[in-house]
């Protein structure tokens, strides 16, 4: 009976070890779609303010598909309102990733 109770408290350290990496991995993961989620939205923001089409679309994505949180809609509404109040001569439509969005990147990794 002893062996028994010793293999089943070995199972349970070994499932417990187990869901501990498991959380770990899962903790990495969430942690790394963060960061590639702020860096595509800088990166989608900065265009936005230097290209009118893509201003136009993330400003329609953001009215299909607002945030739940009061604060984070103020945050969108400031961000739309910055986009629709942008001077024509500011905008044109080349993409400005090249240039200008290499040193923010460089900030944020």
């Amino acid at each position: 009976m002893a062996d028994l109770e010793q293999r089943l408290e070995k199972a349970n350290q070994l499932k417990a070890k187990y869901e501990q990496e498991l959380a770990k991995i899962r903790q990495e993961k969430r942690k790394q779609e963060t960061k590639q989620k702020i860096i595509a939205g800088a990166l989608v923001i900065n265009e936005a303010k230097h290209n009118q089409k893509i201003a136009d679309w993330l400003i329609k994505e953001l009215d299909k598909n607002p945030p739940k949180s009061k604060s984070d809609q103020d945050a969108i509404n400031a961000l739309k309102q910055e986009l629709a109040n942008l001077p024509k001569s500011e905008i044109d439509t080349e993409s400005t990733t090249q240039t200008s969005f290499k040193e923010p990147l460089d900030r944020l990794v």
